[in-house]
């Protein structure tokens, strides 16, 4: 297997989800924030738009979060 390096700056915020062969079966595996940043950071601010691909717009609500990282909190 290849390992392709991944440079991130600090001060980002990524999400990350195990990969499928289907973009529904793809909906069922739990999404992992991560989140690099050094001791110098002060706030991290961001945000998440997350639309299931299925639901039509009135049925459910797409989730929009707005997140901060501020000292050690998030």
């Amino acid at each position: 297997m290849l390992t392709i390096p991944l440079y991130v700056r600090s001060g980002t915020i990524l999400f990350e989800q195990t990969p499928e062969l289907t973009t529904t079966a793809q909906s069922e595996n739990p999404m992992t924030m991560n989140l690099y940043y050094d001791d110098g950071s002060q706030q991290i601010l961001g945000s998440l738009f997350w639309d299931d691909g299925i639901s039509q717009f009135g049925d459910r609500a797409p989730l929009y979060m707005i997140y901060t990282y501020s000292e050690g909190i998030i």
